[in-house]
């Protein structure tokens, strides 16, 4: 039995969620996974594949004046849906080089040999 020890190189892409989902009343009970359904779809198409999704927070200061007006920073968290796709080439670049790093130093009088011929 053959075991494939290799890794897959990836690039991925991430989509901003809004923060509201505006969708139509038939889907008004699941309107976020109609909304990712829909995504996560049109996504596969191009070739990506579903990944994850993360919660990014922003902190937005104010500027000068502001602050001397009271204003706080505010805080705002987003979803983050993350898609990818091997990178094909990348993976056999470094498989490539991974041979060549394993190859044996050659010693000094090696060298010398190589050199004279």
């Amino acid at each position: 039995m053959e075991y494939d020890y290799g890794w897959v190189q990836y690039e991925y892409k991430m989509v901003q969620m809004p923060q509201t989902v505006r969708v139509n009343k038939e889907h008004r009970k699941e309107k976020a996974a109609h909304y990712l359904e829909t995504l996560a779809n049109e996504q596969a198409a191009e070739g990506w594949e579903f990944h994850r999704i993360d919660r990014v927070g922003t902190v937005t200061s104010p500027g000068f004046f502001a602050r001397l007006m009271g204003a706080q920073s505010v805080r705002v968290e987003y979803c983050v849906v993350t898609f990818r796709r091997p990178v094909l080439e990348a993976a056999a670049e470094a498989e490539e080089t991974a041979c060549y790093e394993q190859a044996p130093a050659m010693t000094p009088e090696e060298m010398a040999d190589e050199e004279a011929a």
